[in-house]
C-alpha cells in the first residue's frame, strides 16, 4: 500500500488477524481499556484478542462497561484540560475558545443554536432596514 512502510503491519491489519478461541480475563480487559482510554480495538490489539469479544465483555459485564465509561471520561477531561490550556496560551486559537465557550459555558449563555442564531440574523436585518433604510432583507 502507498504511504506505508513495507514489512511493517499497521495497527489495523493487527486487529484484523486476532487470534481465536483465547479466553480473556475480566481484570484484563478492564486494564486495556484503561490503558487505551476506552479504545475498543487498541485494546483487542493488546490483549491479541477480536474487537467483538471486548464488545461482548462490555455488554455482558457491568463492571467492564464502567471501566469503559471511566476510561473515555477521563481521556475528554485531559483533552477539555489541553484545549483550555491552549485557548487560554495561543492568541490565535479563536474558533477553540468560541467551542470551549458553547459547550462549557452553556449555562452562560454561550448556546450554539442555529434556529436562535438564523432568528437573530433576522432580528438584526430587520432593525438594520427600519433603522438605516438599507435592502429591504426579505427581497433578498
Amino acid at each position: 500500500m502507498a504511504g506505508f512502510p513495507k514489512g511493517k503491519k499497521r495497527i489495523a491489519d493487527l486487529a484484523r488477524d486476532p487470534q481465536p478461541g483465547i479466553k480473556v480475563d475480566r481484570d484484563a480487559i478492564i486494564k486495556a481499556l484503561h490503558d487505551t482510554k476506552g479504545n475498543i480495538s487498541q485494546a483487542a490489539l493488546r490483549l491479541g484478542c477480536a474487537r467483538l469479544t471486548i464488545h461482548r465483555a462490555v455488554e455482558a459485564d457491568s463492571l467492564v462497561k464502567e471501566a469503559r465509561e471511566q476510561a473515555r471520561e477521563a481521556f475528554v477531561d485531559e483533552l477539555e484540560d489541553s484545549a483550555e490550556f491552549e485557548a487560554i496560551n495561543n492568541p490565535n486559537a479563536h474558533v477553540l475558545k468560541m467551542f470551549l465557550l458553547k459547550t462549557r459555558a452553556r449555562h452562560r449563555g454561550y448556546e450554539q443554536d442555529d434556529n436562535k442564531q438564523h432568528a437573530q440574523d433576522i432580528a438584526k436585518a430587520a432593525f438594520d432596514f427600519v433603522l438605516n433604510k438599507t435592502a429591504n432583507p426579505a427581497e433578498s
